[in-house]
């Protein structure tokens, strides 16, 4: 698996600070309004071309007609936003591995729950975005959980069983896995031998 491109530079010995929970929740919104506004832009102009297609080759309508655009534009993306809200985030997350658009500019990354370094799978990438769906229809008011949740998780997190992390948070993560693996080597007699493992077993 590739490498982060957005872990920050950490010089040797140097413990990365993680960010404060309000960071998060500010990181994460600003985020999800970029993430909307590529949305709502990609569906008007999928509508708008649409549009343009009907009334060229298939229905004489004038697009100069408020009514008639209201009609067919406006109904159109009502019809489709669904479509281009599941797959906006399904494909940005299961193929840039748990990034969108606001994400990458926000320094976010989706992971598994457990194990941050692989990519998610097709049901994790799925789930959260049927469940960022389920929030857009009850007028995105389930997003007040994130808010009384010390690790600011909400419904699309427990549906998908994903978490959000910031690239700094990231950082510390792998800095403090990195620091527990060099501390049990050195409680090894050998910790430069390969086979000084099995021999603090048998001794």
């Amino acid at each position: 698996m590739e490498s982060l491109r957005i872990l920050p530079h950490i010089e040797s010995g140097q413990t990365p600070k993680r960010p404060s929970r309000k960071e998060v929740l500010k990181s994460r919104i600003y985020a999800f309004a970029i993430d909307l506004y590529a949305i709502v832009f990609l569906a008007r102009v999928s509508s708008l071309m649409w549009g343009y297609f009907i009334s060229k080759h298939l229905s004489r309508i004038d697009m100069s007609n408020y009514q008639a655009y209201r009609l067919l534009v406006v109904g159109n993306i009502n019809l489709t936003m669904p479509i281009f809200f599941t797959s906006y985030f399904f494909f940005f997350y299961y193929l840039n591995n748990g990034r969108t658009l606001g994400k990458m500019l926000m320094k976010l990354k989706v992971c598994a729950l457990h194990d941050h370094k692989r990519e998610l799978t097709f049901l994790e990438a799925f789930g959260r975005s049927i469940g960022y769906l389920f929030i857009n229809y009850l007028s995105y008011v389930p997003f007040a959980i994130n808010y009384f949740r010390k690790d600011t998780k909400g419904i699309q997190d427990f549906i998908s069983q994903t978490i959000v992390l910031r690239h700094d948070e990231i950082a510390a993560i792998e800095a403090n896995e990195e620091h527990t693996t060099v501390s049990a080597q050195a409680d090894l007699p050998f910790p430069e031998d390969p086979v000084s493992h099995r021999i603090s077993k048998t001794s």
